[in-house]
């Protein structure tokens, strides 16, 4: 399933919220093993405004606590442009050379504006499209090394469905990674019949982190018949456990 985030014309590091009102960027995570094959993700830039964009992608050090892969990065285009109304791809290989430490590594990921010409309407005379001249800075993480099964290592500690004061039914989720790596979490509550099902981007998991999160489902049918939970590894689009829902 797609996942989007709209993002902020502001120069920020992507943590686990972003919002925004200029452009869409998905997946909004990397965390594919890059010591083997994995190490590959195709990037959807959604221009949702009225003018074409047009970004430098860059990939830059990481200046956190996780070692850096940038030097491993490549990247097509460098230059992208974004039509109005549309999408464009930006692909990513990352490959780790032998003999690199296990654990995680990052990098940022910086689109920098730059200015497009258009041609007017009415006169036909070239101009440049509005645009903020603001880099959004876009940390991402992959790993080296096994680093964990996250079917053992990925644990559903709460998976229930409660009405609030305001007669919401809300489902209330609890994961917490054991893993030794950054892992996104995904789930997919559904019904036995598979008639009703609710998807839902839980968030980006550090190693030790317990992830909270109460979503609303009362607008969807055959509430009551909601009572099984699939966790994905996002990264992988892969389901890693499952669990009843109370």
């Amino acid at each position: 399933m797609k996942q989007t985030l709209l993002l902020l014309f502001i120069s920020i590091f992507f943590s686990k919220n972003l919002y925004s009102v200029a452009f869409k960027v998905s997946p909004v995570y990397f965390n594919k093993r890059i010591d083997n094959n994995d190490g590959y993700q195709e990037f959807t830039y959604t221009n949702v405004g009225e003018y074409p964009k047009r970004y430098k992608i860059e990939v830059v050090p990481n200046k956190g606590q996780i070692e850096g892969m940038e030097k491993w990065v490549e990247i097509y285009p460098k230059i992208l442009t974004v039509p109005a109304k549309s999408e464009s791809t930006v692909k990513i290989l990352i490959k780790a050379p032998k003999g690199v430490p296990e654990g995680d590594y990052s990098f940022v990921l910086i689109p920098k504006p730059l200015k497009l010409p258009i041609l007017g309407e009415k006169n036909g005379e070239i101009s440049l499209a509005p645009s903020v001249e603001v880099a959004v800075n876009l940390e991402f993480k992959g790993f080296v090394g096994e680093l964990g099964n996250p079917s053992e290592k990925i644990k559903i500690l709460k998976a229930i469905k409660n009405k609030d004061s305001n007669g919401k039914i809300k489902l209330e989720i609890s994961l917490k990674n054991e893993l030794q790596r950054e892992i996104p979490l995904r789930i997919e509550a559904t019904s036995k019949s598979g008639k009703t099902k609710i998807y839902n981007l839980i968030g980006r998991a550090s190693p030790g982190e317990t992830l909270n999160k109460n979503i609303d489902i009362t607008k969807y049918k055959n509430i009551d018949e909601i009572n099984i939970i699939k966790v994905y590894d996002a990264a992988y689009n892969k389901v890693i456990l499952e669990g009843i829902i109370k």
